[in-house]
């Protein structure tokens, strides 16, 4: 942070606010040069970034372009390819839509006492007691248990 206030205050010389500051001066140079190779490796990555993009006709968003670039053997956050590509203003023109990514089912149970919907099926039951679902089951003497693509019917 002084570093870059140094930098950026050129009416006194470096060493005038090194000493004011009571930092090294080879510290400040040091410095210099790690920001002049980060900037310079965040232009060549921007121009990495927008020609993938531009091959892509507008299509890739910032997690397939940091696979790309993974692939090609650059090293590439999700985060920091995210960040280029807003300051870039560049968006992908396919917009995703979110889904729900939990490891809980919401299952739909129809069984002989009428419809029960909203169990929430878990591995193991709390307290020693078995499962929501299991308990359920166990409860009625016939049943269909559907969940999205699988139904499973006993009678």
């Amino acid at each position: 942070m002084i570093y870059a206030f140094i930098r950026e205050r050129a009416e006194y010389p470096p060493a005038k606010w090194a000493k004011f500051f009571k930092v090294s001066r080879s510290g400040y140079y040091a410095y210099l040069a790690r920001h002049e190779a980060r900037e310079s490796e965040k232009a060549a990555t921007k121009e990495r970034v927008k020609k993938i993009f531009e091959e892509s006709e507008g299509t890739y968003g910032p997690d397939r372009v940091c696979g790309v670039l993974r692939r090609q053997g650059f090293t590439a956050s999700y985060d920091k390819i995210k960040e280029l590509m807003e300051e870039m203003g560049l968006k992908s023109i396919h917009c995703r839509k979110k889904r729900q990514r939990s490891l809980t089912l919401l299952l739909v149970v129809v069984c002989g006492r009428g419809l029960k919907s909203g169990v929430r099926f878990a591995r193991g039951g709390v307290g020693g007691k078995p499962p929501v679902l299991m308990r359920l089951l166990t409860r009625c003497r016939m049943f269909s248990l559907c969940v999205s693509k699988f139904c499973l019917s006993t009678f």
